[in-house]
């Protein structure tokens, strides 16, 4: 009886432990992946304000030139502001970035009609 008892008592301190030890996993996982995304979506945030701020820079300070040229100088004030802070960037990234923010710009101008 006492054998048994003590078998007993083995495997549910056993069962314990690895409840304990499988929580403990996940919620370091848990912790790690949401510190990953939450810096993520810092950098992400940055690289839309540089962005917004670049398109209306060039709006205003080469409102005379077209729009390619335009688009050149964001993309160029852009790049140069993102190696200063030493985020990477991809070119197709930059893009989206900028058309994004142009569409939030024109479609907030259109509301205001």
């Amino acid at each position: 009886m006492e054998l048994i008892l003590k078998d007993i008592l083995e495997n549910l301190l056993l069962s314990i432990s690895i409840l304990l030890a499988s929580g403990v996993s996940y919620w370091i996982k848990q912790k790690v992946g949401k510190s990953k995304i939450d810096k993520f979506m810092a950098t992400l945030d940055q690289k839309k304000e540089l962005v917004s701020i670049a398109i209306k820079f060039v709006e205003v300070a080469y409102k005379d030139l077209d729009g390619e040229v335009k688009y050149s100088k964001a993309v160029e004030w852009v790049k140069m502001e993102l190696d200063k802070l030493g985020l990477k960037y991809t070119n197709d990234e930059l893009k989206a970035l900028i058309e994004s923010t142009l569409k939030s710009f024109k479609d907030e101008a259109s509301k205001q009609r």
